[in-house]
């Protein structure tokens, strides 16, 4: 988005100012700095690594393995990924909203058709990535996949494969057996 803003301000008659890649790769450098930080943060808290507890306080005793934590490698790459496929779908759906209003252009199709293959590219990569992922939290937190999959066993016993949670009673009339309830909060 940022680098779409660049190429507006700067566009002058068709041709760019001379600043627009020095410009775009210093936004995309410090927005994949923030999110290498943030990622890494949160991460370690999902697998807490390199401190130890001095009394009752929680010490760091190795930054490397605290910022470097062993589902940060995943977690970034998927959040990278995320984003260009977040960036991808914002570009095609602009240029498609341009397409169907009649104000497109030549640049409108190829940024059609640029959004599309980037998202047709990404999305195997983050499903992998995502895969790589899950195995890692299987491997680090055993628990939290477990809980994932009785949530989906709970789907399926309490409503099928029908990804929310219906009602069964055997008092109700037979219209309202499967009404969908908001019982689970992100479920």
């Amino acid at each position: 988005m940022s680098c779409a803003l660049r190429l507006a301000l700067h566009a002058d008659g068709g041709t760019l100012c001379c600043h627009f890649n020095r410009d775009t790769t210093l936004v995309v450098f410090g927005t994949t700095m923030s999110a290498f930080w943030i990622v890494s943060l949160n991460s370690w808290m999902q697998t807490p690594v390199g401190f130890a507890v001095v009394s009752g306080k929680i010490m760091a005793t190795d930054w490397l393995a605290i910022v470097f934590n062993p589902s940060f490698p995943y977690r970034f790459k998927h959040m990278l990924i995320a984003s260009g496929l977040t960036a991808s779908f914002v570009v095609a759906g602009v240029s498609a909203w341009q397409i169907l209003k009649k104000v497109d252009s030549k640049a409108t199709h190829k940024a059609l058709k640029t959004a599309l293959v980037a998202a047709t590219v990404l999305i195997p990569i983050q499903i992998y990535v995502g895969d790589l992922h899950g195995l890692n939290t299987l491997k680090y937190q055993p628990a939290k996949i477990a809980a994932m999959g009785l949530a989906m066993l709970l789907y399926v016993i309490l409503d099928g494969y029908d990804l929310g949670v219906g009602t069964l009673s055997h008092f109700a009339p037979e219209e309202h057996n499967d009404r969908m309830v908001a019982l689970i909060g992100p479920f």
